[in-house]
Parts: C-alpha cells; sequence; structure tokens
C-alpha cells in the first residue's frame, strides 16, 4: 500500500505552471474550435428548450471566468490540506469531474447567463479577454496557490491551483457540451 504524502505547498513550480498554462490555452482553443465559422443561428439555436445555445454556453463561460478573477485576487488561507495517496490526485478528481457530461450542475445565482445576451462575436471576445487574464495569472503570479484558495458550491475548499485547473476543465466540458449542441438533429445549415 502506498503511504500518503503531504500535498504540495507554496507557489506553483515550473512544471505546474507549464500544465495549467497549457490546459487553459488548450480549453480555449477547444471552445474557439466548436463554434468556428458558425452563422447566428447556429449560435443561438437550442436542441431543446431547456438545453442552452452554443451562445450561452460561451456567454456563460466568459461570465465565469470574469466573475471569477475577483475570487483568484482575493484568495484566503486554505484549511490544512488532506494528505494524499498521490501527488495531485484532488487536481485530477476534479477535472474528471468537471469534464464529465454525464450530470448537469446547475450554476450558482449569478453564474448562470448574462442578460441580455451579447452576439456572438463579443461573447467570444470576453472569453478570450478573460482567459487571458487567466493565463498570466497562472503564468506569473508568486502567490502560494497551493495554500490560499476559496469554497466552491459543490466541491468544497479549493486552492488557487485547484481553480486554474477549474477553469480549463470548466471550458471542456462546455466545448463538448457545443459540440453536443452541432450535432444534434435539426441543427441548422
Amino acid at each position: 500500500m502506498t503511504e500518503p504524502i503531504a500535498p504540495r505547498t507554496g507557489p506553483l513550480d515550473a512544471h505546474e505552471r507549464e500544465g495549467t498554462v497549457a490546459q487553459l490555452e488548450q480549453s480555449l482553443a477547444m471552445v474557439r474550435e466548436a463554434v468556428e465559422g458558425w452563422n447566428d443561428a447556429q449560435w443561438r439555436w437550442r436542441p431543446a428548450p431547456e438545453a442552452w445555445s452554443a451562445l450561452e454556453v460561451v456567454a456563460h463561460l466568459a461570465l465565469v471566468e470574469t466573475r471569477l478573477r475577483t475570487m483568484l485576487e482575493s484568495l484566503v488561507p486554505a484549511p490544512p490540506p488532506e494528505p494524499e495517496t498521490y501527488p495531485g490526485q484532488r487536481g485530477a478528481f476534479i477535472g474528471r469531474m468537471l469534464r464529465s457530461r454525464e450530470r448537469r450542475v446547475k450554476a450558482p445565482d449569478g453564474l448562470g447567463l448574462p442578460d441580455p445576451l451579447p452576439a456572438p462575436a463579443d461573447a467570444l471576445a470576453a472569453l478570450a479577454a478573460a482567459r487571458a487574464w487567466t493565463v498570466a495569472f497562472a503564468r506569473e503570479s508568486p502567490l502560494p496557490l497551493h495554500d490560499l484558495g476559496h469554497a466552491h458550491f459543490r466541491l468544497g475548499f479549493l486552492t488557487g491551483h485547484h481553480w486554474l485547473l477549474f477553469l480549463a476543465a470548466h471550458a471542456e466540458r462546455h466545448a463538448a457540451q457545443v459540440v453536443e449542441v452541432r450535432s444534434a438533429p435539426g441543427f441548422p445549415a
């Protein structure tokens, strides 16, 4: 049996920064690729009355990433961490859970959809601008991101590093949702 080890503490090391930035950049690319070349009708089309359109998905991503910037700028000390059997297991769990499309999760109040919805190009530009800030933060922050964080409404306390991984996985999850929209019966030409 593997003995538990103490979780990482302090700032991100070079390897963690590189991996986190790569995940953030890749997930934004996935969203952009999912909607590339779409017309306005395709952006706004819903496969079912309760389902989101691609425009709603991208607007939601931009809203969440913009609002979480404030949270990342005001991280609080983390509670004492639980020992992990494998380094990074909590971050990996968060990523797997968020990327899965098996369950729908209702966004907390204030993080659902902006009202009014922006134009498609504006939603994508807002997401890109918010993600540029997040990437710069991941790349340059001197903060001890393993020791600071905030609570998530369902996942409990997440460190600053976990929040960055959350944002990448959240975008991947919603990129997959947009691909589902495109492949749904009745998608406009």
